[in-house]
């Protein structure tokens, strides 16, 4: 979540200079003393999140709770940003791990192909028997010819 975490951040200007938070971060207490202003600030801002999906639809309800009605809805506003920017970033590689996916299986066959026609070649050459394209031996269509005359 670092990386959404500094996207919230980034989107929330104000929350930089937010006196309750920074106020809040200088006297964090002890086993958060590593925590950069960023990473706290966000765990600060999750206590006052809540967001859940609406039932029988594909839509997430996300709110805020702050004093300042002005700020809340900028959060809420920016985590919804996140949120949106995250899934498609996901279903974006994804696809991209599909795709690869699919190459790798396209020239994976197209090596299998390769092989097999040089199979065919070899057998040709070493056997002398030539086909045409529809797979039937000379001598078979010249019958089939004679057949078709008769």
């Amino acid at each position: 979540m670092p990386s959404q975490a500094g996207q919230l951040m980034s989107n929330i200007s104000t929350l930089q200079n937010d006196p309750q938070l920074q106020e809040g971060y200088s006297k964090r207490k002890a086993d958060e003393a590593e925590d950069n202003f960023t990473t706290w600030a966000s765990r600060a801002i999750a206590k006052n999140v809540e967001a859940h999906l609406i039932e029988g639809s594909n839509i997430i309800e996300i709110a805020y709770t702050d004093k300042d009605a002005d700020k809340a809805r900028d959060v809420a506003n920016a985590l919804a940003k996140v949120y949106i920017d995250a899934n498609l970033q996901d279903r974006r590689e994804g696809a991209r791990r599909n795709a690869d996916w699919y190459d790798a299986q396209a020239n994976k066959a197209r090596e299998q192909l390769l092989a097999a026609e040089g199979a065919k070649s070899s057998f040709e050459r070493e056997t002398g028997l030539v086909l045409q394209d529809d797979k039937v031996d000379i001598d078979s269509a010249r019958l089939e010819i004679g057949r078709a005359h008769v």
